[in-house]
């Protein structure tokens, strides 16, 4: 028995051995989970429990099958109702001291998605809904799609009995709230398999994955060991913690609606001097993090544009790039818009405004997480006309200050993301409702440190799976999509759990947005995930999940890649030849590599600076340009051949 597996199990005896707090007189209750509207596993046993007062005789009846429990001393009981197939709907009936019905329930597929917030991402959401929102919300009446969202609950013991939420169907209005991605993979099942779908829903937006991993797996990890042994020996009052975060949270909230104290003193006139020492140059793009401020704060930025010569005669348009998270912008002391998402902006400034000479553009931006910004890289900030005859380019240097207003309150821990704490409160409860797997997708909380990643995505698998003891439950997950951050170590963390059985990876390295951390193209985010689901769970040998390197040949300065699963044979997608693809030689510089498809599964690929070559990368950046795809349409996924930091 190696080390981890003796730790897991040593820490794993620990949480049980911990007494529970469930009372010896209990009233005749089933957790949340069971309601109106559920869908239960086809082709399983299904588990009901719940509790009642210790020797209660309880009795189940479903679809023509009945079973009895008696509930134990500690007012517990369990009961198994045979394995059934699709179909309904039916009336759950459980007698005990009172008699409990619930109605319209179906047996079908059921799949537990979570995660953090782009699995959290909503159809209809505040800031920026899904892509099509509008067509796809009238679309969605679909009656044997349900979803049941588990309440946000964090705590240092885990919850046996699951108190809130309840099943609800898909409608036109009850979508609006659903998981985006769990919907788009519940409907192509639904349409295809022609059975109810049920989603339990559990996933925290700004999570990491230690958060969701029992004690008696995370303690395994080196790195957590003591975390976890200290949480055991005091068991903090998390909910009463997360409440009075949640209440700094607010007071926060109000200060950014309300500050107004750049205003009170001119900052957005063009009159105001920001020559003092606490105004401070930085170069487009304006990225917080590196402008030494405040992990939260409230940041002015200015900028002087001298126009010259005759003024425009149109309307004009300022173009900041992407701006996050919040912003009131003013054109020469006038407000000209302001709007709260993660958006580029395009402001109209009136003709009227426009003065010969000196002109002055000033920004106050929210700023979170210490992820505030104006503009991304390869975004080119302009004042320009509609049709560009005129166009100032914003580019260079803008002073800042976020000492103008006041400071915002931060509370010192986000209790929803300590270890452990929403496996206790949000998934413990729900096991061991029968599913048929598992959909995750995370891992932007953990992009800073791959190397433990990649170690606790496998102690996060291994955890559920024992934790449901329904056998090696698939596990399909999303692998981070484009964006302009460095996320490729984190993707290559996230594809090592496909050397695990019944996994599978939706490739999403061309449908996500390089500005947004929250892209709107979850539809095929989630049809990927199905397809993942058709190979894995429904074993249909047929579908493949996007071209994988199989192995490379190295013929003088040329390399030679050889791909499997490429269905009919590789396409390129935008240009003929094959991009995304890096080559290095013994010193490890790595160059662009010019790439020819040889035929429907060989690339070659060479540079005239690398003699040798010995590995190569393909798609090895936040947002990379590559463009190969199976005939079906499925981009290959990232990877590279070396292993050098």
């Amino acid at each position: 028995m190696n080390y981890l597996l003796k730790c897991v199990l040593l820490m794993a005896f620990v949480i049980r051995a911990i007494p529970d707090n469930a009372q010896s007189s209990q009233p005749f209750r089933l957790p949340a989970i069971f309601s109106d509207n559920m869908v239960l596993q086809q082709g399983k046993p299904l588990p009901v429990w719940g509790e009642a007062e210790p020797g209660t005789r309880i009795e189940i009846w479903l679809n023509g099958f009945h079973r009895d429990a008696r509930a134990g001393k500690d007012g517990r009981w369990t009961a198994y109702l045979p394995a059934m197939t699709a179909g309904g709907p039916f009336e759950l009936k459980i007698t005990g001291p009172q008699t409990l019905v619930f109605k319209n329930v179906m047996i079908g597929e059921v799949w537990f998605a979570s995660g953090q917030s782009n699995m959290n991402f909503t159809i209809d959401r505040a800031d920026h809904p899904v892509d099509d929102s509008k067509k796809v919300i009238a679309e969605a009446n679909y009656p044997n799609i349900r979803e049941f969202r588990v309440p946000t609950v964090t705590m240092s013991t885990p919850v046996t009995f699951l108190k809130g939420g309840t099943w609800k169907v898909c409608t036109p209005e009850n979508v609006k709230q659903f998981s985006a991605v769990a919907y788009f993979f519940a409907k192509y099942l639904h349409l295809d398999k022609k059975v109810a779908v049920g989603i339990i829903h559990s996933s925290v937006s700004g999570t990491p994955i230690e958060s969701w991993i029992s004690a008696g797996y995370l303690g395994a990890h080196p790195d957590f060991k003591d975390t976890v042994s200290k949480i055991l020996k005091t068991r903090p009052d998390w909910p009463a913690l997360n409440a009075k975060a949640n209440k700094i949270d607010a007071e926060r909230a109000t200060i950014v609606r309300e500050a107004h104290a750049g205003q009170t003193i001119g900052v957005y006139l063009p009159e105001y001097d920001d020559s003092d020492t606490s105004w401070r140059d930085f170069t487009y793009p304006l990225r917080a993090a590196r402008m030494s401020v405040p992990d939260y704060s409230l940041v002015w930025v200015r900028k002087v544009i001298h126009i010259e010569g005759p003024l425009p005669k149109k309307d004009l348009i300022l173009s900041t790039g992407t701006i996050v998270q919040g912003d009131l912008t003013y054109f020469n002391g006038v407000l000209i818009g302001h709007e709260n998402d993660e958006a580029p902006r395009n402001y109209k400034i009136p003709a009227k405004l426009i003065r010969k000479g000196k002109n002055v553009i000033a920004i106050r931006f929210s700023n979170e997480w210490n992820n505030g910004r104006i503009g991304n890289t390869g975004e080119h900030p302009a004042l320009h006309t509609a049709d560009n005859s005129t166009n100032i380019s914003l580019e260079g240097n803008w002073r800042f200050n976020a000492k103008i207003e006041p400071d915002l309150p931060v509370a010192r821990t986000v209790y929803v993301r300590a270890p452990t704490g929403l496996f206790n409160g949000m998934v413990s409860p729900v096991t061991p409702y029968a599913i048929k797997g598992f959909l995750w997708y995370q891992g932007e909380g953990n992009a800073g440190n791959a190397k433990q990643y990649k170690a606790l995505f496998a102690l996060l698998l291994m955890d559920w799976r024992v934790h449901w003891k329904q056998g090696d439950l698939p596990f399909l997950f999303v692998q981070l999509p484009n964006y302009n951050a460095g996320w490729a170590a984190i993707r290559e963390a996230q594809a090592s759990l496909l050397s695990y059985g019944k996994t599978a990876m939706a490739v999403t390295i061309d449908v996500g947005d390089p500005n947004n951390l929250h892209p709107g193209h979850k539809e095929p985010v989630g049809y990927r995930l199905y397809l993942a689901a058709k190979r894995v769970a429904y074993h249909d040998t047929t579908i493949t999940l996007g071209p994988q390197l199989a192995g490379f040949k190295v013929e003088g300065k040329d390399v030679t890649l050889h791909f499997k699963y490429a269905d009919k044979g590789l396409v390129t997608r935008g240009a003929s030849d094959a991009q995304g693809f890096m080559i290095a030689g013994q010193d490890k510089k790595f160059y662009p590599a010019h790439g020819t498809l040889v035929d429907g599964t060989h690339i070659r690929l060479s540079n005239s600076q690398v003699s040798r070559p010995v590995a190569v990368r393909y798609a090895w950046s936040g947002n990379p340009q590559c463009n190969i795809y199976d005939s079906k349409g499925l981009p290959c996924a990232p990877f590279r051949t070396d292993d050098w930091q």
